[in-house]
């Protein structure tokens, strides 16, 4: 570059070069030039959400119960300034996710943004940060590598309060305790088989199987949907059979809408061809 007043001389540059008054900032990468827009300037706290920002996962089926574990899930939704961090475990098929879901998306009103992010690695967990920075300003998502979209996104929920992140089904404690280590204000809902070896500062929630006449009204509730139905006593000999478990109640109601069985035939089914019907 020349010498000048408010000139820059240098055999190359990497990163951001500003010259002079009215200067436009340009990132030099090797021999190519990227003109950053004026949002990558911003601060992260200085970022807004756009309003509405909302990725929960669709849940078709019909949602029963929980009606304690969505009032002890939610015992601390009005809680302001600390981070909050709630840890809800339990068995596969147990319906973690689903109820995470569901006490989110009725929380729309009161967080903002709310984001869902798989994070059973750490890997996965780093894809949904980027996708946050990405849904935050759109533009950058060409412009920025994705290792600096990541860090944006943890400043960005450093800096704000008011989110609540859900950290679905993570497998290892050790793979966010880094991320909320930086974090001061927010909610976090995490889903996870794991019982232990969690931080004094994140609150468990066990989740165990239906009740009963819960997971009855799930699996009578999915036929309905179907246009079909059960007799009462059968299809709760059917959850009994399948020991009350949500997917498993779930899985059973798809497989009588789809064939047209008759519960009293599926538990015929399950005695017969159990390896079958489980897979």
């Amino acid at each position: 570059m020349s010498d000048g007043p408010g000139s820059i001389t240098a055999g190359s540059v990497s990163g951001i070069a500003s010259t002079g008054e009215q200067a436009t900032n340009v990132q030099y990468i090797a021999a190519h030039a990227t003109v950053l827009p004026a949002e990558a300037l911003l601060a992260p706290e200085a970022v807004a959400a756009p309003a509405g920002l909302v990725n929960l996962p669709m849940r078709p089926h019909p949602f029963v119960g929980r009606e304690d574990a969505l009032r002890r899930l939610g015992a601390a939704a009005g809680d302001a300034g600390p981070l909050i961090v709630q840890a809800v475990h339990g068995l596969g098929g147990i319906g973690k996710s689903t109820l995470a879901a569901r006490w989110a998306g009725a929380h729309s009103d009161v967080y903002a943004p709310i984001w869902w992010i798989t994070a059973d690695s750490p890997a996965a967990l780093d894809a949904g940060l980027v996708a946050l920075a990405t849904a935050l300003q759109p533009g950058l998502s060409e412009l920025l590598p994705l290792p600096v979209l990541r860090e944006r996104a943890v400043q960005w929920l450093a800096a704000h309060d008011g989110w609540l992140l859900i950290l679905d089904n993570v497998t290892d404690p050790g793979d966010i305790t880094t991320l909320v280590a930086r974090l001061l204000r927010g909610r976090i809902v995490v889903t996870t088989r794991r019982a232990t070896g969690w931080p004094d500062f994140v609150t468990l929630l066990r989740l165990d199987v239906l009740e009963p006449d819960e997971a009855i009204l799930l699996l009578t509730g999915i036929l309905a949907r179907a246009g079909a139905g059960a007799d009462t006593q059968d299809a709760g000999a059917v959850c009994a059979e399948l020991g009350y478990l949500p997917l498993a109640v779930e899985q059973a109601g798809a497989y009588l809408a789809q064939t047209g069985v008759t519960a009293r035939d599926y538990l015929r089914l399950l005695a017969q061809q159990p390896a079958q019907l489980y897979r």
